[in-house]
């Protein structure tokens, strides 16, 4: 979708709060968007607020950012409605979030 940036992503967040949370470990990474997925109301808000369950929505896309000589591909969490802001994640074991970001795509405002 996009072209490779760098961002700084936090290492197995729990919820989005530990973005700020200066004790987490985090790395700049580059990283590739592989694919949009939007969440509604409450479903996003579990997402966003616990990170470390499973989701099948993940799970169903992971095989897309580990495809090719692709380095962290990672996919676009939005909450319905929104085009400019989301949560980028780099997915692990499946349904899982490895590292996660925040995003917010000026272009699209």
């Amino acid at each position: 979708m996009n072209g490779q940036r760098s961002l700084i992503f936090t290492y197995h967040p729990e919820s989005i709060l530990d973005f700020g949370d200066a004790s987490i470990p985090k790395a700049v990474l580059p990283h590739q968007i592989m694919d949009r997925i939007v969440l509604e109301g409450l479903e996003y808000e579990n997402f966003i607020m616990d990170m470390r369950v499973e989701r099948q929505f993940i799970e169903d896309c992971a095989p897309l950012c580990a495809s090719g000589n692709r380095q962290n591909g990672c996919l676009l969490i939005q909450q319905g409605g929104q085009k400019a802001d989301g949560i980028l994640v780099i997915p692990e074991n499946g349904g899982c979030v490895k590292y996660a970001a925040e995003y917010h795509d000026l272009t699209d405002v």
